[in-house]
């Protein structure tokens, strides 16, 4: 196995190799003129890179970045697709695969063969899988929560000390924190896998 990875290895080195030998060779007869266009391009992308940063930081401090058409009407990403809304949705899809679980045990023996088609069906994937899958999904789901709050945290530290918001919001941002940190070891005092 370890042979055929480095064959496969050596194969692609000499592919980037002759690729970019030929692009030496193509470069190596610039004239002085092409050299004075590479530096205009050079230039100009520099200008153009500038000028998307410009619009991406922008773009950072607008609430219409995305097409919001389809959600219902009156609301919003922030009011839809929250946290804590995750955390019980992957609790209703928890809900769903025992139910799942339940049915294929009172399933077994009745309908044995059709039952192995349908897949998922085994001990391991329905006592073990289902549980370690959703468990993991809202450890992650927590644990991103709980990030993005430390960082609003320390960002309305800094503008805190700039003077750009006042007590009461940097108050709010530390109890969105707390919060955030507490739901995040509460989970984490809970967890375990199964095996």
């Amino acid at each position: 196995m370890k042979s055929k990875i480095t064959v496969i290895l050596v194969i692609i080195a000499f592919f980037v190799a002759g690729c970019s030998g030929e692009n030496t060779n193509k470069n190596a007869g610039n004239t002085e003129q092409e050299g004075a266009n590479n530096e205009l391009n050079e230039q100009q992308l520099d200008e153009q890179e500038i000028i998307d940063g410009q619009e991406i930081m922008a773009e950072l401090d607008s609430d219409n970045i995305f097409n919001l058409s389809n959600l219902p009407e009156g609301e919003s990403l922030e009011g839809i697709f929250t946290a804590e809304g995750a955390v019980s949705r992957t609790e209703q899809i928890s809900e769903a695969l025992n139910s799942f679980r339940l049915l294929t045990e009172k399933a077994e023996g009745k309908i044995s063969e059709e039952i192995a088609e349908v897949g998922n069906t085994g001990w391991e994937i329905q006592y073990l899988g289902f549980y370690n899958w959703t468990n993991t999904v809202q450890g992650t789901l927590l644990l991103q929560n709980y990030e993005i709050k430390r960082l609003e945290l320390k960002l309305a530290g800094a503008e805190l000390k700039a003077g750009e918001i006042d007590k009461k919001d940097f108050e709010l941002k530390e109890a969105e924190y707390k919060a955030a940190k507490y739901k995040f070891q509460q989970f984490l005092n809970s967890y375990t896998i199964a095996d």
